[in-house]
């Protein structure tokens, strides 16, 4: 039988700070989204915009900032 999976605690990852970066705005008066997945997973979070660079190559993009999440396997994909 495998182990249970980890816990997914929102206070001990490493997660993005809008207020430690220059460029960071906050998409129209705190818009929030819900993701739900066939696996019963839910993600919840804001909507915020910032300029993510990729090698010399730089975009100003709307993103997800997840504030919850039922599912530890979550922990740690692309910042959450």
């Amino acid at each position: 039988k495998p182990p249970p999976p980890p816990h997914f605690n929102i206070m001990t990852v490493h997660r993005f700070q809008p207020r430690d970066s220059l460029s960071y705005v906050q998409e129209r008066a705190l818009e929030t989204f819900s993701l739900s997945y066939a696996d019963q997973s839910i993600i919840t979070g804001y909507v915020g915009k910032d300029i993510v660079q990729i090698g010399q190559y730089y975009a100003l993009t709307r993103f997800g900032c997840a504030l919850d999440c039922n599912d530890p396997h979550f922990n740690g994909v692309d910042g959450i």
